[in-house]
């Protein structure tokens, strides 16, 4: 078994509200420049293209971690 605590429904749904009424977290520079260049490039509507190429993009920074290590 897990180490997760299992909630009751009631409970999840409190959880979810408390998780909804915390202040959101502000994005880097840099995030918010990716995001625009996304908007600018594939509009601002949530399509699966628009999240496919962020997705390729996202493994970047793993991709070549990985890839240092294995070279070092």
């Amino acid at each position: 078994m897990s180490g997760l605590e299992h909630l009751s429904g009631a409970a999840l749904r409190r959880e979810q509200e408390r998780t909804l009424a915390a202040p959101r977290m502000r994005y880097s520079l840099l995030a918010r420049v990716l995001f625009r260049g996304m908007d600018l490039v594939y509009g601002r509507r949530r399509t699966l293209s628009k999240f496919k190429v962020l997705e390729l993009i996202a493994r970047v920074p793993y991709q070549a971690g990985s890839r240092w290590r294995t070279w070092r």
